[in-house]
């Protein structure tokens, strides 16, 4: 009889030691993945706050700008603007009507990309295709709505490359 109680108690402990290994074996695998959670959850936080600051200066995000384009029923304002300024890239002459730099080369500068700041201002981006630049510009609704535009400032990025 005690030669039976011995052994179930062997293998109760044969059991319980196995069973400790093997959550012992799980446990780091666990850690590992909260450890690597809590690291991806740091960076989608850290990202929100860049794209917080991103954001800070657009049109999407400005309740006031929005609402004078909606006063002047005007439903996508950064359309609007991205096709008025559009439109001054095609001109007969060789110089773009807003930008005072002259290229290098036989390219015209022409106007890019645009970032709409709020109702009054707008950033963009030009180039030759070698020579770049940008442009900060005033605009105002005029009452055909149609837009005037006005240099508030530009700079210019020459390129090393020889046109």
């Amino acid at each position: 009889m005690k030669q039976i109680k011995v052994s179930i108690l062997f293998f109760v402990s044969c059991f319980l030691i196995s069973s400790c290994k093997e959550k012992s074996e799980k446990l780091p695998d666990k850690q590992n993945k909260v450890v690597t959670i809590e690291k991806l959850q740091d960076s989608i936080r850290k990202l929100s706050y860049e794209l917080d600051d991103y954001r800070y200066f657009d049109i999407r995000l400005n309740e006031d700008g929005l609402y004078f384009f909606h006063e002047n029923s005007i439903d996508d304002p950064e359309e609007f603007v991205r096709q008025q300024l559009m439109a001054t890239n095609i001109t007969k002459d060789k110089n773009h009507p807003l930008i005072s730099y002259r290229p290098r080369r036989n390219a015209k500068f022409q106007i890019n990309k645009i970032k709409l700041l709020n109702h009054r201002w707008v950033i963009c981006d030009f180039s030759d295709g070698l020579d770049w630049g940008e442009l900060l510009l005033k605009m105002t609704l005029n009452d055909n709505k149609t837009l005037s535009f006005e240099v508030l400032d530009q700079t210019l990025y020459v390129s090393e490359q020889k046109p």
